[in-house]
C-alpha cells in the first residue's frame, strides 16, 4: 500500500492520500440491512492499516433499545466483506455510537457512545468512552455522569503520550453547561478540561473531534455560541486555558461548524460550516493559528447547479485538494461528494440519486492510500421491511 503522507498535514485527524492519475467510478461497498447487520452509520470510517476500515452504526445490532438496536462497531475488509465486531446492548456498555472509532497505539479500537453507561442522571444514560479489541471484547473506560459531560458523540483523538481527548455535546460542571472537552489518560484517569457555558460568548454543544498541534494545543469546533451565536473554533493551550480562536459572525464567512477539523504542520485548521457563506448554504474554510479566517469555497445550491449543506470535515490529498460531503436531503437532492482545488475551484465528484447508492452522507471521508476515498450514508440502500422506504444506509467507495 502506498503510505505517502501529505507533507502539509500534521497529526492523525485525517488520512491524506495520493491523488489518482485518472478518475474512476462510484461503487457501493456495503448495503446495511438493519437488524444484526446495523443501521444508520453516521461516523467516519477508520483505516485498519491493511486496506480495510472500521466504522460504527448508530442503530441496529442487538434487538434491545426499543427493538431498533443499540448500535454496532463493524469492519469492512479489503474485498468488501463486512462483519459486525460488536453489537451494543444498551446498558452499562453504552448505546448509539455516532462518531468514528480510533485505532490506539495498542491496536485496540477506542470510541464513544452517545447514551448508555448506566448513569441515572440522564434518561438513557449519559454516554460512555470505550476500548474494544478487534475481536469484539468491549470495556467501558469512562461512563459519563452529566456533571462531567453528557452525550459524547464525536471521535476520540490520541496524543503522542497515549492520552485520549474528546468532547461531549451537553453537560459539564455547571448548571448552564453546554458541553465539555475531556482527557482520559492511558491508565483511565478522567480529567474535565473545559465546560462550555450557555450565553458566555464561548462555544456551545460541540459534536465532533478535537485535534492537537505540535505544541500540544487542542482545537475543536462548536456549531453554536461564540460571540455572535454562529458557532466558534476554540483552543485549549498546553496549560489548560481555553479561549475562542474564532467566532463566526459575517454571514459570508459561514456559520454552524458541525465539522471535524483538519490541522496542517503549520497549525492551520480546515473545516466546514453548514450555513451562511455567499449563498447561505455553507462553506469550506481555513483558519490560521492567529485566528485569521479565509473562506475557501461557498456552496451555491441547486439554483447554482451546486451542492449545499456540507457536513463532517475535509481530508486532503498530496496535491492540496480538499474532499468532503454534503447532506442536502430533499426531493431534488440527496447529497454529494466534492473536491476543492488549491485555487478554490470546486468539482462535484458524485451526486447521490436517492436510492440504492445512498442518501444523506454525514461523516468525514476516509482514504485507503491508493487514491480511493470511502464514506457512509445514513439512509438509502436496502428498502426491506426493517429499513423501510428510506433505507438503512451504505458504505461507498469513489475514485475521484
Amino acid at each position: 500500500m502506498n503510505r505517502k503522507i501529505l507533507a502539509l498535514l500534521f497529526g492523525a485527524c485525517a488520512l491524506a492520500f495520493c491523488a489518482p492519475a485518472s478518475a474512476g467510478n462510484f461503487q457501493v461497498v456495503h448495503t446495511f440491512k438493519g437488524g444484526h447487520d446495523g443501521k444508520d452509520p453516521r461516523g467516519a470510517l477508520t483505516p485498519d492499516g491493511q486496506g480495510g476500515f472500521y466504522g460504527t452504526s448508530r442503530a441496529g445490532g442487538n434487538k434491545t433499545c426499543n427493538g431498533g438496536g443499540c448500535g454496532t462497531v463493524f469492519h469492512i475488509a479489503p474485498d468488501g466483506s463486512k462483519t459486525t465486531v460488536y453489537a451494543f446492548k444498551g446498558g452499562n456498555d453504552g448505546m448509539a455510537p455516532y462518531g468514528a472509532v480510533t485505532v490506539g497505539p495498542d491496536g485496540a479500537l477506542y470510541g464513544t457512545t452517545g447514551s448508555g453507561g448506566g448513569s441515572p442522571n440522564c434518561s438513557s444514560g449519559c454516554g460512555t468512552a470505550y476500548r474494544m479489541t478487534v475481536a469484539g471484547q468491549e470495556a467501558v473506560i469512562h461512563a459519563f455522569s452529566g456533571y462531567d459531560g453528557e452525550a459524547p458523540v464525536g471521535t476520540l483523538t490520541f496524543d503522542t503520550k497515549g492520552n485520549l481527548y474528546g468532547t461531549t455535546f451537553d453537560g459539564g460542571d455547571s448548571d448552564i453547561g453546554s458541553g465539555t472537552v475531556f482527557k482520559i489518560s492511558p491508565k483511565g484517569k478522567f480529567t474535565l478540561l473545559h465546560t462550555f457555558e450557555y450565553a458566555s460568548g464561548d462555544g456551545e454543544h460541540p459534536e465532533t473531534n478535537v485535534v492537537l498541534d505540535k505544541a500540544g494545543n487542542i482545537y475543536g469546533a462548536a456549531p453554536n455560541g461564540g460571540a455572535y451565536g454562529g458557532g466558534a473554533v476554540f483552543k485549549i493551550d498546553a496549560n489548560g486555558v481555553e479561549s475562542v480562536l474564532y467566532s463566526f459572525e459575517d454571514p459570508t464567512g459561514g456559520a454552524g461548524p458541525y465539522s471535524d477539523l483538519l490541522v496542517d504542520k503549520r497549525g492551520n485548521l480546515y473545516g466546514t460550516t453548514r450555513g451562511d457563506g455567499d449563498r447561505g448554504l455553507g462553506t469550506v474554510f481555513k483558519l490560521t493559528p492567529a485566528g485569521v479566517m479565509t473562506v475557501l469555497y461557498s456552496f451555491a445550491g441547486v439554483s447554482g447547479d451546486d451542492l449545499f449543506y456540507p457536513v463532517g470535515g475535509v481530508i486532503a490529498d498530496d496535491t492540496g485538494n480538499l474532499y468532503g460531503v454534503t447532506d442536502e436531503y430533499s426531493d431534488i437532492s440527496y447529497g454529494g461528494v466534492y473536491r476543492i482545488a488549491p485555487d478554490g475551484t470546486e468539482t462535484i465528484l458524485y451526486r447521490f440519486k436517492g436510492g440504492k447508492d445512498g442518501i444523506d452522507p454525514s461523516g468525514t471521508l476516509a482514504a485507503d492510500g491508493l487514491g480511493n476515498i470511502y464514506g457512509t450514508t445514513t439512509h438509502g440502500g436496502s428498502t426491506n421491511q426493517v429499513c423501510g422506504s428510506y433505507g438503512c444506509g451504505t458504505v461507498f467507495r469513489l475514485t475521484p
